[in-house]
C-alpha cells in the first residue's frame, strides 16, 4: 500500500483484513533465510512489513500487490545483526526512466586516438546538452 504520510515517498506491504484475521504467520525454511530470525511464528502484520515487497506498477493504483523478498533482498535490506529484522520500504523514482538515445546518424571510421574534450563537447551537442 502506498504511504500516505505527507512527504513520504515509499511503499510498504501491509496485510489486508483476511490476513489480519489469521493473527500470525509461521516462517518456513532455514532460519538463516528468515528476516526475523528470533522466532518462527510472527504476527501477520510484521510478516508483511518485514518479508514482502510491493510490486509497484507503472500506473499507481489503490491496491498494490505484494510478493516475497528474494534471498538477496532479505540478506541485504531486511536482516539485522540482532535477528529482529527491519521493515522493507520500496522507493520509486520516476526520473530513472529516460527516453531512448537518438539513433546514430553517421558512423565515423576509427582513425585512432581522439581529443577527449572534443568528444565530450560533441556528445553533449548530439544528445541535447547545452554549452555555455
Amino acid at each position: 500500500e502506498g504511504d500516505t504520510r505527507p512527504g513520504a515517498k515509499g511503499f510498504q506491504c501491509k496485510p489486508n483484513a483476511y490476513g489480519m484475521a489469521g493473527g500470525s504467520c509461521m516462517q518456513v525454511g532455514d532460519p538463516e533465510g528468515w528476516v526475523v530470525q528470533t522466532r518462527a511464528d510472527i504476527t501477520y502484520e510484521r510478516f508483511c512489513l518485514f518479508t514482502c515487497k510491493p510490486l509497484v506498477p507503472k500506473r499507481i493504483t489503490l491496491e498494490i500487490p505484494c510478493a516475497p523478498l528474494s534471498k538477496y533482498e532479505r540478506q541485504l535490506e531486511a536482516q539485522t545483526p540482532s535477528g529482529n529484522g527491519r521493515e522493507f520500504v520500496f522507493r520509486a523514482n520516476p526520473m530513472t526512466e529516460a527516453v531512448p538515445w537518438p539513433a546514430e546518424e553517421e558512423v565515423e571510421e576509427d582513425t585512432g586516438p581522439k581529443d577527449p574534450v572534443a568528444q565530450l563537447v560533441a556528445t553533449f551537442a548530439l544528445y541535447g546538452g547545452a554549452q555555455k
